[in-house]
């Protein structure tokens, strides 16, 4: 059966696919904790503690991006606002793609992408949320909710192409940041993690990030304050992504007409 949908009702169905990669890329407050230089001869990477902690902020704001990017795979996991919508994410990233879920406002949606191929599967409470939202008609959400629920759908649009990567996590690192009023906090354990915090701005945002002490100097958790905070766990563990069934994947586009 085929559903025939207005555009705005259309194009309703995608807003919700659009928030999930607007909600996670707010995560990029990590990803403002690069250098401006290019020059990365010293890394901050130190085999004693006690030195790396001595060394100013940015060079260890410096070490921590380059060993989180360089990690094969972590966890994220947090909450924050996004364009008025509270968000929250519980992600694997790996540097071939990521598996989690995201949710908008209560409501639930997994995401997987592996390699260039996409996958998300919203909760009913997603579908009836937006849709409804988008104007559908109780009778109309009804029928295609008896369609789609349970299955997934083909990100299409590479609504995850921003962020669900490691390397395309930094990606948006804005290079012309200047973190030279970051300065140190205090040593803290995080999760069993003896970090240390670094005070600084992000896009204008004022954020907190914990750098573990030892090597490698992993970023732990991210705080930007109002604008959400994230833990990163599970570093270099072994992941693998498996992709859906096809008898388990639907084609929203013939069913939207």
């Amino acid at each position: 059966m085929r559903l025939t949908m207005r555009g705005t009702t259309r194009r309703g169905a995608r807003r919700g696919v659009a928030l999930l990669g607007t909600a996670v890329m707010a995560t990029t407050v990590l990803a403002g904790c690069g250098s401006d230089s290019d020059d990365s001869e010293d890394s901050g990477d130190s085999g004693d503690s006690s030195s790396f902690v001595d060394q100013d902020a940015q060079a260890i704001m410096d070490a921590a991006e380059e060993a989180t990017k360089n990690a094969s795979s972590f966890r994220i996991v947090g909450e924050m606002q996004s364009d008025g919508s509270e968000a929250s994410l519980d992600l694997v990233l790996a540097t071939d793609g990521c598996e989690g879920t995201v949710g908008i406002d209560g409501s639930d949606v997994e995401v997987l992408k592996i390699g260039d191929e996409g996958w998300y599967r919203p909760t009913a409470d997603f579908w009836r949320a937006q849709l409804g939202g988008a104007g559908m008609d109780d009778a109309t959400l009804d029928q295609l909710l008896s369609q789609v629920e349970g299955k997934w759908i083909t990100d299409e649009e590479g609504s995850f192409d921003d962020f669900c990567t490691i390397e395309s996590f930094f990606d948006d690192a804005d290079d012309d940041d200047d973190n030279s009023e970051a300065t140190k906090g205090d040593v803290e354990d995080i999760d069993g993690v003896e970090a240390i915090a670094i005070d600084h701005e992000s896009d204008g945002t004022p954020a907190t990030l914990w750098v573990a002490v030892d090597e490698p100097h992993y970023a732990v958790r991210v705080d930007g304050g109002d604008e959400g905070s994230f833990d990163l766990t599970d570093f270099d563990e072994d992941v693998s992504f498996e992709a859906p069934d096809d008898a388990d994947v639907v084609d929203l586009n013939s069913l939207m007409g």
